[in-house]
């Protein structure tokens, strides 16, 4: 008679948590299917594909608006054409400064936080919820050492001309980078560091923190943020540099999920989903965006982070 072969821990935990190896992706096609969009489902660790959202569509209309307004419509064409064609290897890195310089400004305007705010209303989360800034990440990784060395592009993509007021502001609010200058840098301009698999809440915690995620342009597949559904509900050390760089790494984290984002398509999930910006596509620009919402804190979560403010701040005016 033939032993039965002994059953792996990590066997009995896919066994027991059998959701958490499943494609973790729920498609949401348009806001008549929200109520697909429930606590328990994002507790689940489910990662929800939002499609066709016009807060996507209003958000690079004002961005577009505002590189028109703040320089010229040149530039804003120019800014729309990279939004048309960010695989380009033609690219225009003076427009494409001026348009991080209107990024930093809506940031601090906290565009993104009135756009999205009626949206986050809708999912019906725990009293005192806070939505944070807006993160625009903008990928250039091609152009990194022209930008580093050119002291007028430079300016653009810090900030550096406004004025004191919003330079200020700028700096207050500026506790997560703005700008990406490769796949990762070391929270500014001028630094080259690897970027790592990470989940957003990794600690003790007990309000309910999600992120939005998407970008300002069509992604392919290999272009989308790469999610890690597996140690959602465990505790993982992160991985080590050593491991990092061998075969390991892409064992450590468990099956990695992608999918292709239209203009217009977002992602969300709960902050505590391991996730990490591509991978595949080391050398392709682009504009992404993410937004993080707490729900439930008895706190404003300054702990976490400075940006969050009660998102009745950004309430309509009723007529």
């Amino acid at each position: 008679m033939t032993e039965p072969k002994p059953v792996s821990a990590r066997a009995r935990f896919i066994e027991k948590f059998p959701n958490l190896f499943a494609n973790p992706f729920v498609e949401v096609k348009n806001t008549k299917s929200f109520e697909k969009i429930t606590v328990d489902r994002l507790l689940d660790g489910k990662v929800f594909i939002l499609r066709n959202l016009q807060e996507i569509r209003a958000l690079r209309k004002n961005i577009l608006s505002r590189v028109c307004s703040q320089f010229d419509q040149t530039t804003a064409d120019e800014a729309e054409n990279f939004f048309n064609n960010h695989k380009s290897q033609k690219i225009n890195l003076f427009a494409l400064s001026k348009l991080a310089s209107s990024l930093l400004v809506l940031k601090n305007e906290r565009e993104v936080s009135k756009i999205f705010a009626p949206l986050i209303n809708s999912l019906r989360l725990s009293p005192v919820v806070c939505v944070d800034s807006g993160h625009f990440r903008l990928v250039f990784p091609k152009h990194y050492d022209e930008i580093k060395n050119n002291p007028e592009l430079l300016t653009n993509f810090r900030g550096q001309h406004q004025d004191t007021v919003s330079a200020v502001i700028a700096r207050e609010n500026e506790t997560e980078p703005l700008l990406v200058a490769g796949e990762s840098t070391d929270h500014q301009l001028g630094k080259k560091l690897f970027s790592r698999v990470h989940r957003d809440v990794d600690s003790r915690h007990s309000h309910l923190q999600l992120n939005f995620w998407f970008a300002l342009h069509d992604l392919t597949k290999k272009e989308s943020l790469e999610i890690y559904p597996e140690f959602y509900t465990s505790t993982k050390p992160y991985c080590r540099q050593k491991e990092k760089n061998s075969f390991k790494f892409h064992d450590y984290y468990g099956k990695k999920f992608q999918t292709k984002l239209s203009f217009g398509d977002c992602l969300l999930f709960h902050s505590q989903v391991f996730h990490e910006t591509p991978r595949e596509n080391p050398i392709q620009t682009r504009l992404s965006v993410e937004l993080r919402v707490g729900s439930g804190s008895n706190d404003s979560l300054y702990h976490y982070r400075r940006l969050f403010v009660d998102i009745r701040n950004f309430a309509q005016n009723e007529e």
